[in-house]
């Protein structure tokens, strides 16, 4: 029979270690990413919704870079999960920066995959539109779009509680 002491001392040893670890995980105001991000604010919102909402396949912020006004007609992708930043928004994005309404539809377009796509106002703290958010789910023939919806709304809220302005979404996130 073995002695039983070495082990409850390696044991305790990975018990407190756990410890240690849990009360040292990186704690900041873009949790549930378990890093600090290093680049703009802009860019870490959009890392943290995706972290929060694993079903979106694709999220983009357009706002109308620095220096240039506000007007919907000179948006682009600012801040995105798969790049294009800079890319001018595609006339649809426009008409609803335009007309500061909603749109959602079921996109299917071959090759692709089916889509479902919100593109909603991105408002500040104020309620003042600064730009749109697109966002993309995988959509299955039949499926109820209402809770990619729901998440779309949240995600919508959650921005604009966190946002005081579209010069904030460029400073540097840390």
């Amino acid at each position: 029979m073995k002695p039983l002491l070495p082990q409850l001392i390696a044991a305790a040893v990975v018990a407190g270690l756990a410890a240690t670890l849990r009360s040292e995980e990186v704690s900041h105001e873009f949790a549930p990413l378990n890093y600090a991000p290093l680049g703009n604010y802009g860019q870490a919102l959009t890392d943290m919704e995706l972290a929060k909402h694993p079903e979106i396949k694709f999220i983009a912020i357009h706002v109308t870079p620095n220096g240039m006004g506000d007007s919907p007609q000179k948006r682009c992708i600012m801040f995105s999960n798969i790049g294009r930043i800079g890319k001018p928004s595609m006339e649809e994005a426009v008409e609803v920066g335009v007309n500061n309404k909603e749109s959602a539809a079921i996109k299917t377009k071959a090759p692709e995959p089916p889509k479902y796509q919100v593109m909603t106002p991105l408002v500040d703290k104020a309620g003042e539109a600064i730009g749109l958010i697109v966002l993309i789910f995988p959509y299955k023939e039949g499926e109820d779009v209402g809770n990619y919806h729901n998440v779309a709304e949240i995600v919508k809220a959650e921005l604009k509680d966190r946002i005081s302005s579209k010069d904030e979404l460029f400073k540097p996130a840390s």
